[in-house]
């Protein structure tokens, strides 16, 4: 499957339903690549999750909020970042040791996917996963 594709595809859908407008909007950033299902789903799911989370908790107090989505494939693997700048996330906040059900699922996927997570949240929130 065409990731930039379903990426371009899932944000917009994402977006929508959000009810972005002039105070919540997406960015989206994509190199081609071409993934099997068995990479595709939790990707897709990761970003679903992470997405939604921004939109829903990432209010600004002034200004729009951005949502930017990148994904980059190359020699050294592939890249997915969701970031935001909201308020950030409560200092101490662990998305390893979390147990809400979102993040136990982005920590699942991304262990299904052999890989990595790295996390800020300063001046806005940043989740990159590297695989």
């Amino acid at each position: 499957l065409d990731f930039g594709d379903y990426l371009r595809a899932l944000t917009a859908d994402l977006s929508d339903s959000a009810g972005a407008d002039t105070n919540k909007r997406l960015v989206l950033e994509t190199t081609p690549a071409t993934l099997n299902a068995d990479t595709v789903i939790p990707l897709g799911l990761i970003v679903n999750e992470l997405v939604t989370n921004a939109f829903k908790h990432g209010e600004r107090k002034s200004g729009p909020l951005t949502v930017n989505v990148s994904f980059v494939q190359d020699s050294g693997g592939m890249r997915l970042s969701v970031q935001d700048d909201g308020p950030g996330l409560p200092e101490g906040f662990d998305p390893k040791k979390n147990t809400g059900l979102g993040m136990r699922l982005v920590n699942g996927l991304i262990l299904q996917l052999n890989g990595k997570l790295e996390f800020e949240s300063n001046g806005g929130t940043r989740f990159t996963i590297l695989v």
